[in-house]
C-alpha cells in the first residue's frame, strides 16, 4: 500500500502543471551548444520518472492482488517452502 501511494505521489507533483518536475523539462526541451551530453540526459530523466513510477504503480496493483489472493484462499496460492529445500 505504500508503494501505491508513493507512486501516485510522484505523478500528481510530477505532473501538476506546466512547471512541474516532470512536464517542465519534456515541454521546454532544447538542447544545448555548450554540453554534448548535459540537458539531454536531464529531459530523458524526468521522461524516464513518469514511466517508472507508472510501471511500478502496475507491479504494486499485482503484489496487492496476490496478497488478496492468498488472504481469500483463491486457487494459485503461493507455497512457501522451507529455505534449503
Amino acid at each position: 500500500m505504500l508503494g501505491l501511494t508513493t507512486c501516485g505521489v510522484i505523478l500528481i507533483v510530477g505532473m501538476n502543471g506546466k512547471q512541474s518536475i516532470i512536464n517542465s523539462p519534456i515541454m521546454n526541451f532544447e538542447i544545448s551548444q555548450t554540453a554534448s551530453i548535459g540537458l539531454f540526459v536531464k529531459y530523458q530523466m524526468a521522461g524516464f520518472l513518469g514511466v517508472f513510477a507508472i510501471t511500478m504503480y502496475i507491479q504494486f496493483v499485482s503484489y496487492l492482488l496476490f496478497a488478496w489472493a492468498d488472504i481469500k484462499g483463491e486457487p494459485g496460492k503461493r507455497i512457501m517452502q522451507p529455505v534449503g529445500h
